[in-house]
């Protein structure tokens, strides 16, 4: 078990921790203003709600109603994990039962418009994209891989196989990119732990880094800017920009031997949230950079701002990245 595997930086008002509670077959209750872990041997552990922005756990936990009431008023999203790392069930709950003005333009956003933001988000990926696999010495790796988006080319694939996203540049990209970077034994299957869990894993705290920002913006975490609620949603919308970054670093632990998710690689993911990265315009850290990525995507679906020019990250040299890794950091168990 283990409270805090990340907290947000100065920027908010209050702390929010990401606490996760590995076991099963333990109780979640509440005592006070306090959510409480108990095991057979007793009390394990405990937290301040007010200091919870999310809980990650894994099923198989039993839950007092009155732990549950105090999560929903406070606003805290859960996560519930499968074994292979994967969250299986993300809840994130609206207090007040009312949809902020965001929320109701971000249901209202024209379908062209979205579609704009959405090409901006996804454009940015694309070249943290070309900068990370530079970073990997496989600079002209993608090349090849941009031809599938443009032209009569993409137009014929999608009358011969509807199915656009697996014909075209993801599904190929899914099958050579992770052997770019992790190596060309490798092969990329989200159903299984094991190094795969790693990269599951970093996705995992991404994703609920990005649904954190949504919120902090007053928008929907689970809405797509295209309109429509499907398993991606503006949370898997918000993490394409900063993905690249996060899907380097777990393949570095991969390459490295770390295969398999445990304290180390829990708190260097941690580390790689809060640590600046270079950015075009300074340094920036992915938490704070998402934070301001939602608050400009909330404009944008407003209307008051034009689509967005993103500044973030691009990496031309993973050193930083090895250094995260290789230095670990202990952090204490709870309880």
């Amino acid at each position: 078990m283990n409270l805090g595997i990340a907290s947000a930086g100065p920027e908010l008002e209050r702390p929010a921790r990401v606490v996760e509670i590995r076991k099963a077959g333990h109780s979640v209750g509440l005592a006070g203003d306090e959510l409480v872990v108990i095991g057979d041997e007793g009390e394990i552990a405990r937290a301040p709600v007010r200091e919870i922005a999310v809980l990650v756990a894994w099923p198989g936990l039993s839950w007092s109603a009155s732990a549950l009431t105090a999560l929903g008023q406070a606003g805290v999203g859960v996560v519930l994990l499968g074994s292979n790392y994967r969250s299986r069930l993300f809840t994130w709950p609206l207090p007040g039962h009312r949809w902020s003005p965001r929320m109701r333009a971000q249901l209202a956003l024209d379908p062209p418009r979205g579609r704009q933001l959405l090409r901006v988000l996804e454009s940015v990926r694309d070249a943290q994209r070309h900068a990370v696999l530079a970073a990997m010495g496989k600079r002209t790796a993608l090349k090849s891989l941009g031809e599938d988006r443009t032209g009569d080319g993409r137009r014929n694939r999608k009358k011969a196989n509807p199915d656009v996203r697996n014909s075209g540049t993801e599904g190929r990209l899914a099958r050579f990119y992770w052997p770019w970077l992790v190596g060309p034994g490798f092969r990329r299957n989200p159903g299984k732990a094991g190094p795969n869990g790693v990269i599951n894993f970093g996705h995992t705290v991404l994703r609920i880094e990005a649904a954190r920002a949504a919120r902090l913006a007053g928008l929907n975490p689970g809405f797509g800017l295209a309109g429509s609620l499907d398993g991606r949603g503006l949370a898997g919308e918000l993490m394409l920009p900063w993905r690249p970054v996060v899907d380097l670093a777990a393949a570095i632990f991969v390459a490295t031997g770390h295969d398999k998710v445990d304290q180390r690689v829990r708190d260097a993911f941690a580390r790689l949230f809060d640590t600046p990265l270079p950015g075009r315009q300074g340094p920036v850290q992915i938490r704070f950079g998402m934070e301001m990525l939602a608050e400009a995507l909330a404009e944008g679906v407003e209307g008051t701002a034009a689509p967005l020019s993103l500044r973030l990250p691009a990496l031309g040299d993973p050193s930083l990245l090895y250094d995260l890794i290789a230095t670990p950091v202990a952090v204490p168990e709870a309880g």
